[in-house]
C-alpha cells in the first residue's frame, strides 16, 4: 500500500516537472523570439535614418505587427517612391515624376513637387513652341513660367523676334518708318541696329515724284530756307481731295510746279531722316497745313499767274497739327 502510493506520488512529481520544463521551454523560445524582433526593429529603424529604406522595408513588413512596424513599412514605401520620383524628374521625366509625387499626397513636400514638374512640362512645351518658330506662342509659355528657370530670357527673346520678324515685313512692304521704329525697339537684338539704319532712305532729287494731274496754266515756285539742312516735302490735294502732286524739296532748293487752274490745298512736312513718300520723315518731323490766313486752307490759283511760297517762314501763315493725326489721316 505504501509502495503504490510513492509510485503515484513520485509519477506526479514527474508530471510536474515536465509541465515546467516545457513551459520554461515555451517561455525561453518567447523570449529569444521577442528579442530577435526587437534587434530587427532597431536594425530597420538604423536602416530607415540612414535612407536605405528598401532594406528597412524588407525588415518591417517581416515584423508584422510588431510596434508600428506596418507603419514605419509604409513611410518606408513613401519614401522609395519619393526618391524614385526625384530621379525621374532629375532625368527630365516630368510626366512621370508629376504623377509620382501626386500619388504620395501629403508625403514631405510632395505636392509642391508636382507644382514644379508641371512647370517642367511646360517649359518643355514651350521649347518646343519656340522651336517650330511659333515665338508668338513661345513668349506668352515662357511669360506665365517666369521665374521658372530662364524662361524670363527666352520669353524677352521670343519677343524680340516677334518684333524683328514684323520689321521685317515692314521692311519688305516698304512701310520703312515702321520697320525703323520696330528695329529700333530691339536696337541690342541681332541686327537690329543696322536694319534700322538701312530703312532711312536717300533723298530724292528736287522736284514730283508723282503726279496724277495735266495742265499747266499756273506756275508754283516754292522757295526753302537755305540755313536749315532738313529738306521738304508737299502734297498737293484738289478740293475733292485728290492727291494730284508730291515734291521732294532738298535744302536750299526752289523748283516750280505746274498745274492747271483750280482751288487746292497744300500739305507740307520737313524733318531729317526720309522713310519714303509713303511714312516720309517718321515723328520726328514737321507735320502742316499751307494757310493764307487763319480761316482758309484753300488755295485758289488762276491761270497764267506765278505764285511764289516762301515756305517754313511767316509769308504764309501755317497751322500746326498733331503729327501722328495728321500722318494717319493721309496727309
Amino acid at each position: 500500500m505504501n509502495i503504490s502510493m510513492n509510485k503515484s506520488k513520485l509519477i506526479l512529481l514527474l508530471s510536474v516537472c515536465m509541465v515546467l520544463l516545457i513551459a520554461g521551454v515555451v517561455l525561453t523560445g518567447c523570449l529569444v523570439t521577442e528579442t530577435g524582433k526587437a534587434s530587427d526593429y532597431d536594425n530597420a529603424t538604423a536602416l530607415m535614418e540612414d535612407g536605405r529604406y528598401t532594406e528597412a522595408y524588407e525588415i518591417f513588413k517581416n515584423l508584422g505587427t510588431y510596434h508600428n512596424a506596418s507603419g514605419l513599412m509604409l513611410e518606408c514605401q513613401n519614401a522609395i517612391d519619393y526618391n524614385t520620383a526625384i530621379q525621374h524628374m532629375d532625368s527630365s521625366r516630368f510626366q512621370e515624376a508629376k504623377r509620382a509625387f501626386e500619388a504620395l499626397g501629403d508625403f514631405k513636400d510632395s505636392r509642391m513637387m508636382a507644382i514644379e514638374c508641371q512647370k517642367g512640362i511646360d517649359y518643355a512645351l514651350a521649347m518646343e513652341v519656340m522651336s517650330s518658330k511659333d515665338f508668338a506662342g513661345a513668349k506668352t509659355l515662357f511669360e506665365a513660367l517666369i521665374p521658372y528657370k530662364d524662361s524670363a530670357s527666352f520669353a524677352t527673346e521670343c519677343g524680340n523676334r516677334v518684333i524683328y520678324a514684323k520689321a521685317d515685313s515692314a521692311y519688305d512692304d516698304e512701310y520703312f518708318y515702321t520697320a525703323y521704329t520696330l528695329f529700333k525697339s530691339i536696337s541690342g537684338f541681332s541686327d537690329s541696329c543696322a536694319r534700322a539704319d538701312s530703312c532711312v532712305q536717300d533723298y530724292p532729287a528736287t522736284g514730283e515724284i508723282y503726279r496724277s494731274i495735266t495742265g499747266t496754266a499756273v506756275s508754283l515756285i516754292f522757295r526753302t530756307p537755305g540755313d536749315d539742312p532738313r529738306p521738304t516735302f508737299l502734297r498737293i490735294y484738289t478740293e475733292e481731295n485728290e492727291l494730284v502732286s508730291s515734291v521732294f524739296i532738298r535744302s536750299g532748293d526752289s523748283p516750280t510746279i505746274k498745274l492747271p487752274e483750280g482751288k487746292y490745298y497744300i500739305n507740307m512736312a520737313y524733318g531729317e531722316n526720309w522713310f519714303g513718300p509713303g511714312d516720309m520723315f517718321g515723328d520726328d518731323a514737321e507735320y502742316q497745313t499751307l494757310q493764307l490766313d487763319r480761316d482758309s486752307e484753300a488755295f485758289a490759283f488762276e491761270s497764267n499767274y506765278i505764285y511764289t511760297f516762301r515756305l517754313r517762314t511767316d509769308t504764309y501763315h501755317t497751322d500746326h497739327k498733331d503729327t501722328g493725326n495728321e500722318r494717319s489721316n493721309g496727309f
